[in-house]
């Protein structure tokens, strides 16, 4: 798919392009949202960075693809859970933004480096089901350690421009490499709970480099900004001042990694690998229903009572169907059914209702809209608003 890619120069937006483009994706734009001028470079922003905003245009010339940039005139106005258009609200900016994008380059998706932040997921699906694109986020709940050492190891180069937590102080920590910060950021976590990759706020980074620039960012000359001069946790970030491009030596750097396995995908394998069996055995009884019949119609093979894993009010429930053949929206509808008929054996008042999440692995991102559409409207009477994430490359 032609996807515009969400960048704001740290290593979660960049290295999830990495990821796109292993998937096959071609990344044809960037995008980005700024500060506006005379305003400070860290943004009070419940969902953009904005330190390091000023080396942002380097990366169109570092990667020879076009950069749409707009100012952020919004503030963080609707901060519920869930999240509906506001006007005068941040988000409406991201949907001014990425309506131009896609009116410009005629985009199918969006790359999105989010790893954890609900509140940043919910946002972006809700830009993204508006416009009728595709969000990739192929990051989202990785293993924060394994991911580190994964982007770290991949050829991306990524600088720390701002530090806000117990342990990192500003004079020591700033415009060091995750590499050099691996170790200590291991520490960290080890002693006082920091999140490896700055999931809490800890940390802000700035990619410098990786395997899909075409050039190399250079920072010639930069200042260090005390935002608040806590005794324990003193919050800094770095002011480029100067900065260019350069080419690359022939041969430097590394290749994108391809994509992680889904968790579920083993389940999804077998499953698979059952129908394909069942298709090839012979009828030797006759009057048997067709494959189509057969994979649309029956129960998978999992038993609630080995499935569940709750904790406290909320529980795992993994509810695989393998479907072949049919109209697409007719899968979706016995999928969604089947999850309630999982939901009514746990308890019989539950319903879907009770979903808080619906993880759902499709083999197209074509295939998202119509299954999206059909969880809608198997929710239109229910007051509460689910998440529905549409995971590309597995299988539905």
């Amino acid at each position: 798919m032609r996807v515009v890619a969400l960048i704001s120069g740290g290593k979660d937006s960049c290295y999830n392009m990495m990821q796109c483009v292993s998937a096959g994706h071609s990344i044809v734009a960037l995008a980005n949202l700024m500060p506006q001028i005379n305003v400070p470079d860290e943004l009070d922003s419940y969902m953009y960075q904005t330190v390091g905003h000023q080396a942002i245009d380097l990366y169109a010339e570092a990667m020879d693809v076009p950069l749409y940039r707009r100012t952020i005139e919004g503030s963080s106005l609707h901060t519920g859970r869930e999240y509906s258009q506001t006007e005068g609200d941040e988000v409406e900016d991201l949907y001014q933004l990425l309506k131009l994008v896609k009116e410009k380059e005629g985009v199918e998706a969006v790359s999105v480096g989010a790893i954890l932040s609900d509140y940043q997921r919910v946002r972006v699906e809700n830009v993204c089901v508006r416009l009728q694109l595709q969000p990739l986020a192929y990051l989202w709940r990785r293993d924060q350690a394994a991911l580190l050492r994964e982007i770290i190891s991949s050829g991306l180069h990524a600088l720390i421009i701002k530090v806000a937590a117990y342990g990192l102080d500003p004079q020591r920590h700033l415009g060091k490499s995750l590499a050099e910060m691996e170790e200590y950021l291991h520490e960290l976590s080890e002693k006082y709970g920091v999140h490896i990759c700055g999931e809490g706020g800890e940390y802000e980074t700035f990619t410098v480099d990786c395997p899909l620039f075409k050039k190399k960012i250079v920072i010639d000359s930069m200042e260090t900004i005390i935002h608040s001069a806590d005794a324990f946790a003193p919050v800094g970030y770095l002011r480029f001042t100067r900065m260019h491009t350069e080419d690359k030596r022939q041969g430097s750097g590394g290749r994108p990694l391809p994509l992680c396995r889904c968790p579920c995908q083993n389940t999804i394998d077998r499953m698979t690998e059952e129908l394909e069996y069942a298709d090839k055995t012979p009828d030797v009884q006759g009057g048997c229903p067709s494959s189509a019949e057969r994979s649309c119609h029956s129960e998978p093979d999992l038993t609630v009572r080995d499935a569940v894993f709750s904790a406290g009010q909320i529980a795992l429930v993994p509810c695989s169907m393998q479907l072949v053949n049919g109209p697409l929206a007719l899968q979706a509808r016995l999928c969604f059914g089947h999850m309630e008929k999982v939901l009514r054996a746990m308890d019989s008042k539950l319903t879907l209702a009770h979903v808080l999440q619906a993880h759902i692995y499709i083999t197209h991102c074509d295939h998202a809209v119509v299954i999206t559409e059909t969880w809608n409207t198997k929710l239109q009477d229910v007051q509460v608003s689910q998440s529905l994430l549409l995971e590309p490359k597995h299988s539905l």
